[in-house]
């Protein structure tokens, strides 16, 4: 009986963490657009699509390009990460601001691919 109510505890337990810990996607989009950000991974923009809300939009600069390939991956895969868990079924598309084109790609196995 009490092994069942240790293990109803840690389940009680960790719900509450996994809720608590949820960053509104207010905050991601604020993350995103902070200098810090800005100016380490050349970001000039990130929003939520008005018309879709599930998706953010993030605009990078051409020394997007300078960062090295692992650098890049590692900022995409970081505000993927941070969006899905704010967002169900969140999509984030990282695109170059003066073609409007994708510079990532996100494989549904998890996996990254730079698109230039």
């Amino acid at each position: 009986m009490r092994s069942k109510f240790a293990v109803l505890m840690i389940i009680c337990v960790m719900a509450i963490t996994a809720i608590a810990h949820t960053v509104p996607k207010e905050e991601v989009i604020i993350y995103i657009n902070s200098k810090e950000v800005k100016q380490s991974a050349c970001v000039e923009k990130a929003e939520m699509q008005k018309d879709l809300p599930r998706l953010l939009v993030v605009e990078v600069g051409d020394c997007w390009f300078k960062l090295s390939e692992k650098e890049r991956r590692i900022f995409a895969k970081k505000w993927h990460i941070i969006w899905q868990h704010s967002v169900p079924n969140g999509i984030v598309s990282v695109i170059e601001k003066s073609t409007g084109e994708a510079v990532v790609s996100f494989r549904p196995d998890g996996r990254i691919d730079l698109t230039k």
